[in-house]
């Protein structure tokens, strides 16, 4: 379908939308690196509470049967076949499709699935949104198979789509909505979704729980079914590496506590959901707000574990706020500690709001009230970064009381200011692709750093907290470093790391 056939189609008031199926593409990942385990699609079913009453609304989700794998060119997918996407979606046979694409790395499979799908239902307007087309609209709309993006929060702008796609109505008075006018890309201010307490309880009826066993069954979670919700959205920060103001244009809101409270009570009680992911931006933006919080779950006696997953800031946790979340439910704390240099986190990242001697007392503080596993994260890699501060963030990290220490490589998101930084100082990796663009992958090069030398000394320090805790002896480290990133990564991590002698593949 041509693009100028698809524009005198899509013109308001042209298409009656009867119905809606709202789609997330099978998760693609490089085996070497491993992958963020599916849960159930959070994005979807918001989506499909706000639509269900206006239009029939099914949610299919590509990564539901996460067992299934299969190859997707230099990647492995992980999820429903091509075939089995598009029985289900012709079988239903959908006036407009809603695509999810959170992270950039899956920008490709999600792309290929709207190919699929456009070839099979022509006459099916396709809509994309989430971060990464939130970020990079034009990224999506560069491709035929794409109607429009919807930027930011979809709760208000989708159904006021399909809306003015039935009954006419002004497409440039709907909040986020991109869509190309001739070779341009046009979009309109998004929404920032001010009342939260208007969105729907999620539609966790239109997808099966059981599903989402993954993390649970590798240990990740502590109970299942595990699923995701969002008592505040946005964040006021602008952290260089962050792509999320794309979407939230750094507005904070959150519901109010009772609507929280009833909403866990009904994940626990309707849907037998046994742990709670909070995806907030920054549950801690507003302090006050999140001891509230907290002690309104301890006297509701919800009884369900939690944790959240973008962490605690750091500069905002203090011993009440630990003790609330520890006794409200909280069983792992996830501390974004970023850098090991003040001045990487000052003016590097943009997030000089703490310094490492508040770091070690943070976690020691976590230990004192008790909370049953503390986690730490840091970012490596970043434009302007020199070998030595990664060094030291390396050894900063090390010596943390920790029970997991998860490296990641700076990553160039399109939106972010680390991208613009790297394309106008040609900082990208020689490599590099949208596919790439996962935490486990290097692919920043400035003058101070090549992707070769930073990700050796990543590995040589994973390699030696294996063998420091006795899970690997020297030679089967070295060798697991050659199997997964190459001979020449193994023999640079050799040097970095003396005491780690240089064997070969198969030794």
């Amino acid at each position: 379908m041509s693009r100028q056939t698809n524009k005198n189609k899509l013109r308001a008031g042209a298409r009656k939308i009867d119905k809606v199926l709202l789609f997330r593409s099978p998760l693609a990942y490089h085996s070497h690196v491993g992958h963020e385990d599916p849960h159930p699609p959070l994005e979807l079913l918001l989506l499909a509470a706000a639509l269900r009453n206006y239009v029939e609304t099914r949610v299919l989700d590509g990564q539901s049967r996460w067992r299934q794998e299969s190859p997707f060119g230099r990647q492995r997918r992980m999820g429903l076949s091509d075939g089995e996407i598009l029985a289900e979606a012709t079988k239903f046979s959908p006036d407009l499709i809603g695509i999810s694409v959170t992270w950039h790395n899956q920008v490709p499979m999600a792309l290929h699935c709207a190919g699929l799908l456009r070839a099979a239902l022509p006459n099916a307007v396709i809509v994309v949104g989430g971060i990464a087309p939130s970020s990079s609209p034009e990224v999506f709309l560069a491709s035929d198979a794409i109607d429009f993006v919807i930027a930011g929060y979809g709760e208000r702008s989708f159904p006021l789509l399909c809306q003015y796609l039935s009954r006419g109505g002004d497409l440039s008075q709907v909040p986020g909505l991109y869509r190309r006018d001739g070779s341009a890309v046009v979009g309109n201010q998004k929404s920032g979704l001010f009342e939260l307490d208007s969105v729907p309880f999620p539609a966790f009826d239109l997808i099966d729980l059981s599903h989402y066993d993954s993390g649970y069954l590798h240990g990740h979670h502590k109970a299942f079914p595990v699923a995701g919700y969002l008592p505040t959205r946005g964040c006021t920060h602008s952290c260089t590496f962050c792509s999320l103001p794309a979407v939230s244009d750094k507005i904070f809101r959150s519901h109010s506590l009772e609507k929280i409270i009833d909403d866990l009570r009904r994940m626990k009680n309707e849907f037998a959901i046994r742990e709670v992911h909070f995806y907030d931006d920054n549950l801690l933006q507003d302090p006050a707000f999140a001891k509230k919080l907290f002690q309104e779950i301890i006297l509701a006696s919800l009884d369900l574990p939690w944790l959240a997953e973008a962490g605690f800031a750091m500069w905002q946790i203090d011993e009440e706020i630990l003790e609330l979340a520890r006794e409200s439910g909280m069983y792992r704390l996830d501390l974004p500690i970023e850098a090991g240099s003040d001045r990487v986190r000052e003016n590097i990242m943009n997030k000089g709001l703490y310094k490492n001697d508040g770091v070690s007392e943070t976690i020691q503080l976590a230990r004192k009230v008790g909370i049953e596993r503390v986690y730490g994260y840091v970012i490596v890699g970043s434009p302007g970064e020199t070998l030595g501060d990664i060094r030291a963030t390396l050894d900063f990290f090390r010596q943390l009381d920790l029970d997991y220490r998860g490296v990641r490589f700076a990553q160039p998101f399109p939106g972010t200011l680390f991208h613009k930084i790297c394309t106008e100082n040609g900082y990208l990796a020689h490599d590099f692709e949208l596919s790439r663009l996962w935490f486990d992958i290097a692919n920043i090069q400035t003058d101070d750093f090549s992707v070769d030398e930073v990700t050796a000394m990543v590995a040589a320090y994973r390699a030696a907290a294996l063998i420091q805790e006795g899970r690997y002896d020297h030679g089967t480290a070295m060798t697991e470093i050659a199997k997964n990133l190459g001979q020449h990564i193994a023999d640079a991590a050799c040097r970095i790391v003396p005491t780690i002698p240089k064997p070969s593949i198969g030794a």
